[in-house]
């Protein structure tokens, strides 16, 4: 009588687990969309360039040939200039200043008479 409780369980957790569906987790997905961390999915319409993983702020040159892309993502912070029709990345310019802004010091020309005044 156990063994056949014990088969009917074994059993019973079989069909749970075959029942479940397959874990599907955020990003991209094979047919070219895009899965959400909240189970929403895009499907963009058109073409797509890959800009990087912060894309921050975009500038189109007014001919359209060509966007500026600021980053300021987990990468280099860099302005990228983008070959719109070729979908193709043409020239990077990397910034070489760290930025003081995290450390609560003031940045740009007058930072050196701010930091004497404060002495």
């Amino acid at each position: 009588m156990r063994t056949q409780l014990l088969a009917a369980v074994a059993w019973a957790a079989g069909l749970v687990a075959a029942a479940k569906p397959p874990v599907v987790l955020p990003g991209l997905q094979r047919d070219g969309s895009v899965l959400l961390p909240n189970q929403w999915s895009l499907r963009p319409v058109g073409r797509q360039i890959n800009v990087g993983d912060f894309p921050v702020n975009i500038a189109l040159h007014p001919g359209g040939a060509f966007a500026a892309v600021l980053h300021s993502g987990w990468g280099q912070h860099e302005v990228r200039i983008l070959d719109v029709k070729s979908a193709g990345r043409s020239r990077r310019s990397r910034s070489t200043r760290r930025s003081t802004a995290s450390r609560g010091r003031p940045t740009g020309k007058n930072s050196t008479r701010a930091a004497r005044a404060r002495k």
